[in-house]
């Protein structure tokens, strides 16, 4: 982990919507390692702007090296949005199924997402494409309202594995104005994926 005097930098990315895009530095500094309560009262501020009036920002970046915090910033803030409002909240972690196929990482992260939407449902013996109607119907039939969803480890994941996840399942994610992204990774390149990309 680079040291604190080379100025590490977690930096929040705001996707208000097409064409519009906007950086808040958040500098690091060690001593509020734990405590980053003014970047978690900026990242609510946008939340609870979406949440309260359907503003069309429904996604936040939070990009820095490893180690910064930027996991440990998203699920904060998730545990914070459920405790407020009660709306589901569900994580993909990238990482956790390293060392498959990109197709069957894809799968996995679908049953991961499917069993946190609609416990004891599952999509074993699917093919992909049903398997990804079936997460996205499960989503609008039990979501009943708005939803939080933390995608982290984008930086750690395949571009395949994304192009992928985009094709079956995010990008209609992504579209539905009724779910808030929360996406961790390194640096911000992440403009280059369609679902968070400004036009």
């Amino acid at each position: 982990m680079p040291s604190a005097e080379r100025g590490l930098d977690l930096a929040v990315e705001i996707i208000p919507g097409p064409g519009k895009a906007v950086e808040v530095d958040l500098s690091y500094n060690p001593s509020l390692f734990c405590g980053r309560e003014k970047q978690l009262v900026q990242a609510t501020t946008i939340f609870n702007r979406w949440y309260s009036t359907g503003e069309d920002s429904r996604s936040i970046t939070f990009t820095g090296p490893s180690g910064i915090g930027k996991t440990w910033l998203a699920e904060k803030l998730g545990r914070k949005i459920k405790e407020e409002t009660g709306i589901p909240v569900w994580r993909l972690d990238l990482t956790s199924h390293a060392g498959t196929t990109v197709n069957g990482q894809v799968f996995q992260l679908m049953g991961d997402l499917i069993r946190q939407v609609d416990l004891g449902n599952s999509i074993e013996g699917l093919t992909l494409p049903e398997a990804s109607q079936k997460l996205i119907d499960s989503i609008q039939d039990k979501r009943g309202g708005k939803a939080l969803l933390i995608v982290d480890g984008l930086s750690d994941a395949d571009r395949a594995l994304i192009q992928a996840m985009e094709e079956n399942f995010l990008e209609e994610l992504a579209d539905d104005k009724k779910i808030f992204i929360i996406l961790t990774g390194g640096q911000s390149d992440y403009q280059l994926y369609s679902w968070v990309s400004p036009s």
